[in-house]
């Protein structure tokens, strides 16, 4: 089998599976904190918080410019307006950073290299795979449009103002779960990061107020899409 089948066909794997990625990546963080010792852990603090939020809310802000695509029948048409002008992969690239801010806020030196490195590869994969898939399905437009738009690296200089409005409220509530799921992966770090250190189960009032505003959002969020 040739590198290339050999990848895709690994992306392929991945790509049918991707929505367990999240719950693997939750399990080993869990299992990565409870079998750190104390003085392995980065305490946290501002300068800690701070660059992990910032990459968590670079994320989110990839995944909602993702939901302004070029047109409103995005079923029938590539996007190649708004962020997918300058990137053709921002929702998985948002999803990544925002694995890597919770993964930061660890606190765990070696974690900290392994994860970023598993998930390029990773990303790398289940990218290889969907473009296949769109080659197929689009054919030499979706590869002209590959020809001008890098997959992970933004190119700012070929930006093109998206035709289709973001609805700022309807894209805050249909995110409303994954913003409740991310706080809620930092609130739990957080607990376990403060029982490996000091021996005893506590929380941030910071990261309690956000837990509890996400909490209430995602409520929200659920009651308004019955």
């Amino acid at each position: 089998m040739m590198l290339h089948e050999k990848a895709l066909r690994t992306g392929r794997w991945f790509a049918r599976r991707r929505r367990y990625i999240p719950w693997v990546y939750a399990l080993l963080t869990i299992v990565a904190l409870l079998l750190a010792t104390p003085f392995s852990l980065w305490r946290s603090s501002v300068w800690l918080t701070v660059p992990s939020l910032m990459l968590a809310v670079g994320g989110f802000a990839l995944r909602f410019a993702a939901r302004r695509r070029n047109g409103c029948d995005p079923a029938s048409l590539i996007a190649a307006r708004g962020i997918y002008s300058v990137l053709r992969f921002p929702r998985e690239l948002g999803n990544y950073l925002i694995i890597c801010g919770i993964t930061l806020y660890s606190g765990l030196t070696w974690y900290i290299f392994f994860i970023p490195i598993a998930g390029i590869m990773i990303m790398h994969r289940i990218a290889l795979a969907d473009e296949n898939s769109l080659a197929v399905k689009f054919g030499d437009t979706y590869l002209q449009w590959c020809r001008t738009t890098n997959a992970f690296s933004p190119v700012f200089t070929s930006w093109e103002k998206s035709t289709c409005p973001l609805p700022l409220r309807h894209t805050l509530l249909a995110e409303s779960q994954m913003i409740f799921l991310v706080i809620a992966g930092f609130t739990a770090v957080n607990g376990l990061k403060y029982l490996m250190i000091h021996f005893s189960l506590r929380f941030d009032p910071f990261w309690l107020v956000l837990f509890v505003i996400a909490l209430v959002l995602a409520l929200l969020g659920h009651l308004l899409r019955k």
